[in-house]
C-alpha cells in the first residue's frame, strides 16, 4: 500500500517514533534538513475529539468542527500529514510541543491533535538538502494515489526551491 509504513521504509524514511516517545527527548531525531510525516497505523475509522488539545498560536484556537474533520479524512490512507523542515529535530520538538498543548510556531498539521489517540501516531523522517522540494514531491504522490492532500495537510505551500 502506498504511503503506509512499508512504503515510507522503502522511499528512505527512519524513525517511526511514537509522539509519546519524542516527548521532551528528541535524542535520535537528526538535526539535519529534511521531510517528516505522521503516521496512523490502525486501520479503524477514526473517533475525533470536541476540542482540539493543541496550544493556540497567535491567539487562535485549533480547534474545528468535527463536520469539517469528517470531511478532510483521506479513507484508507495511513500517512495524515507531511512537512519539511531546516532542523529535522527541533521541527518534531515543535510538533510534539504543539500536540501537548504548548503555544509553539507549529499551526500546520493542527487537525492531527483533534484524532483520539494521537499519541500513538508516529513521525518517521528523512535527511534531505532540498527539503521543500522533497515536500512537494511526496504530497503530489500521495495526491496522484488519494486525489487529495493528507488529512493535516490543509495547502499545499508554494515556496521558491
Amino acid at each position: 500500500m502506498i504511503f503506509d509504513v512499508d512504503d515510507l521504509k522503502r522511499r528512505g524514511f527512519q524513525g517511526f517514533k511514537a509522539l509519546r516517545e519524542l516527548e521532551g527527548k528528541a535524542q535520535g531525531v537528526p538535526t539535519d534538513s529534511g521531510v517528516y510525516v505522521v503516521v496512523r497505523e490502525e486501520s479503524t475509522g477514526p473517533r475525533f475529539l470536541l476540542r482540539n488539545p493543541a496550544g493556540q498560536f497567535k491567539k487562535r484556537d485549533p480547534t474545528v468542527k468535527v463536520k469539517r474533520l469528517k470531511e478532510k479524512w483521506v479513507r484508507g490512507a495511513k500517512t495524515l500529514y507531511i512537512g519539511s523542515a531546516t532542523s529535522l529535530r527541533e521541527r518534531t520538538a515543535e510538533l510534539v510541543k504543539f500536540s501537548r498543548g504548548r503555544g509553539v510556531p507549529h499551526w500546520g498539521g493542527r487537525f492531527l491533535w483533534q484524532v483520539e489517540c494521537s499519541f500513538n501516531f508516529q513521525v518517521a523522517w528523512l535527511v534531505d538538502d532540498e527539503p521543500c522540494r522533497r515536500e512537494g514531491e511526496l504530497l503530489g504522490d500521495f495526491e496522484s494515489a488519494f486525489r487529495r492532500l493528507p488529512f493535516a495537510n490543509l495547502r499545499r505551500e508554494r515556496r521558491d526551491a
